[in-house]
């Protein structure tokens, strides 16, 4: 079933965002681009046309509101001055929407319901009201499998045959299983009669290998279903063949142009950017660079074909209450000093959600809200890397990854108070053996593909966790780490589980609790094993397999491991999105559902056990009567206390209040 939405939160989800403190000053700049109020003076009433003319009417302490809109302009803010910043917002109550895509027009008819357009720039995405459209592609969903490759090219045998011919002047998409990466690449030529496909390799790291798994795209002889587009490029000008799913779908059809972010702040201080849309930019929806003092609040990033929102050599910046959503990452913070990113919604980019970068110091990450990033590279909720130091992540949320946290090349982290739910792999990756000097304290770590935490170099401290599997594997190991600290935590697998391990120690793989205890006698000495007692959360837990992705079907699914802790009659959740689907059948390797999913599994997804219960409110806080409840220092109970479902409301600090926007439904995934 799906998730049920109170009547309370669907009036707040009608409401629209407000700001608290924000006012607009008498002596604000006023913009709106449908104005016919005369001269352009800059009052509401004669409002300037464009946000570039208010921007060179601005300075330090000015306030420019904007009417709601599209404006298909480069912003480039001037700088404030200490207590007076620059101040760029929407018209309180209203969105206005800076957008670095363009309309396309003059469509044609090309038979077959198929209609073609030309513009003069690359495009990347195609979208109608805001909404992607899926690019042609064969098979249209799940992946073909080279059975042979040999340099460049793919034999397949099976599929190829069948291709039409001209696809040897599209693309193929490659899922290489060297290093599980992925490559679009140019397809040379296809011999129909062999099976075989050349492509031409997308660089010197593309090694394929036999059983790469592959699709075509982009050739209008894919399009074979109302949504789809195609682009070809002759000359430097790129023909677009789209076949709409209604015929007006063409009078809103835009495709990103913009090369630059639409919002650029380079070489300034003082300014704050409030409550607007920033989308359709090949590059960044908002960049900062060189600068100080820079507060992002109240926007929404959304499909822009970088970051929704970057900041880099920044000091003293504020990114908070903002959704980033469908962008190519999330948001990312490099080369800074003094950030905060603080209660945002960062959700279904293409690759990371949340990354902090490149000597980056004092960085405080709180109350976020960062979930659903399982596409493409090794997707990451949250990842840091080279040379991040002072780093503070303090009661997020973080939901259904390919990794839920990767942390490398960081020193000094204080990782309390965090949720993580649901990931293909570790659940807190601490890797490459240079990410130390960690306090590790009161999180929730559930449901992992592998195991909760991966420890590799040296100097953690670890108490007053919640650490559960969901499956047989280890919760953790900390074979070869030096000055581990680790007590009072509750560790566990899952009910029903014949063969597990619990923990791997310098002393072995231990398969019980009691057993590690007795060879480690000096570590987790106050620390239980047992079920936490979750007030509402799935029994057990299980990733696709891989290998046999290929096998999975709409209602076939192939687990890794195998299905133990899954039963004829079971409810599960796949990727946590509140659907309920019965298990029909389990055999040793895969389970049957109903109903199906509405495509073919794309890569590891992620499957909960709920066993009998039909109600998803997932609510990982502790019963009263769990064996955490009193396991903390004097008596307090263990793990974080995160309130799922007010996350889930956009309410992070719990105050019954929406901390962000609201989420446009044609952003959310289909069900």
């Amino acid at each position: 079933m799906k998730r049920k939405l109170s009547i309370i939160l669907i009036l707040m989800m009608r409401l629209a965002f407000a700001r608290d403190g924000v006012a607009v000053p008498g002596d604000a700049i006023w913009v709106d681009n449908v104005s016919e109020g005369g001269a352009e003076m800059g009052s509401k009433g004669q409002p300037f046309r464009t946000i570039g003319s208010a921007l060179k009417a601005a300075g330090p302490g000015s306030t420019v509101v904007i009417e709601k809109g599209v404006y298909r302009e480069k912003l480039v803010p001037p700088s404030g001055t200490p207590g007076k910043p620059v101040t760029l917002m929407s018209a309180p109550g209203e969105r206005a929407v800076i957008s670095g895509a363009r309309a396309v027009t003059d469509w044609k008819k090309h038979g077959n319901g198929t209609y073609v357009a030309t513009i003069d720039w690359k495009p990347t995405k195609l979208y109608v009201d805001n909404q992607q459209q899926p690019m042609a592609r064969e098979p249209n969903e799940g992946w073909w499998v080279a059975v042979q490759v040999t340099s460049n090219t793919l034999t397949d045998t099976t599929n190829l045959p069948g291709a039409p011919q001209g696809i040897a002047q599209g693309e193929s998409y490659i899922w290489t299983q060297n290093g599980n990466t992925f490559f679009t690449v140019k397809n040379v030529a296809l011999d129909k009669a062999k099976g075989r496909l050349q492509v031409k390799a997308a660089s010197k790291w593309m090694k394929l290998k036999d059983g790469d798994k592959y699709y075509l795209q982009n050739h209008s002889s894919l399009i074979d279903r109302p949504g789809e587009w195609a682009a070809i490029e002759k000359d430097g000008v790129f023909t677009i063949a789209f076949r709409p799913i209604k015929a007006d779908d063409l009078q809103r059809v835009e495709i990103p142009m913009e090369p630059r972010a639409a919002i650029e702040i380079t070489g300034k201080k003082h300014i704050r950017i409030l409550d607007l849309d920033v989308t359709g930019s090949k590059k960044d929806g908002i960049t900062v660079k060189d600068s100080a003092d820079i507060e992002i609040a109240g926007c929404r990033a959304y499909h822009n074909d970088y970051t929704g929102i970057a900041m880099r050599s920044v000091e003293q910046g504020r990114i908070r209450n903002n959704v980033s959503w469908r962008n190519g990452h999330g948001v990312s913070v490099s080369y800074s000093k003094g950030i905060v990113v603080e209660e945002n919604d960062i959700a279904f980019n293409g690759v990371d959600g949340l990354v902090v970068t490149w000597k980056s110091d004092d960085i405080l990450v709180r109350r976020n809200f960062l979930h659903d990033h399982m596409l493409w590279g090794h997707p990451d909720n949250f990842q840091t890397y080279r040379g991040v130091t002072n780093l503070r992540v303090i009661d997020n949320l973080l939901i259904t990854a390919g990794q839920s946290v990767m942390m490398e090349e960081t020193d000094g982290c204080e990782f309390r108070g965090n949720m993580l739910i649901g990931c293909g792999a570790y659940m807190l990756i601490l890797g490459h053996k240079n990410a130390v000097n960690y306090k590790i304290h009161q999180n929730t770590f559930a449901f992992a593909g592998y195991g909760c935490i991966n420890f590799t170099a040296h100097d953690y401290e670890l108490r007053e966790n919640v650490l559960v599997t969901g499956h047989a594997g280890p919760v953790f190991g900390i074979k070869g780490i030096k000055n581990y600290r680790g007590d009072r935590n509750l560790l566990w697998n899952a009910k029903g589980l014949l063969q597990k391990t619990v923990l791997a120690s310098d002393k072995g793989w231990h398969r019980s609790f009691a057993e590690f205890r007795k060879t480690n006698p000096d570590l987790e000495r106050h620390s239980v094993y047992a079920d936490p007692g979750f007030v509402n959360a799935p029994v057990a837990f299980r990733v696709l397999d891989a290998k046999q992705l290929s096998k999975c079907t709409r209602d076939r699914l192939y687990l890794r491991n195998g299905t133990g802790g899954f039963k004829t009659g079971d409810s599960v959740e796949i990727n946590f999105d509140g659907v309920q689907r019965i298990v029909k059948e389990a055999t040793a390797e895969a389970i049957l559902i109903t109903p199906g999913l509405p495509t073919k599994p794309l890569k590891g997804w992620l499957v909960a056990n709920w066993g009998d219960k039909g109600e998803f409110e997932m609510d990982l806080r502790l019963r009263k009567d769990s064996p955490g409840a009193t396991l903390g220092e004097a008596g307090k109970p263990v793990g974080s206390a995160i309130d799922i479902q007010a996350f889930y409301r956009g309410d992070f600090n719990g105050d019954g209040k929406r901390d962000i926007p609201t989420i446009p439904e044609r952003l959310r995934p289909a069900q």
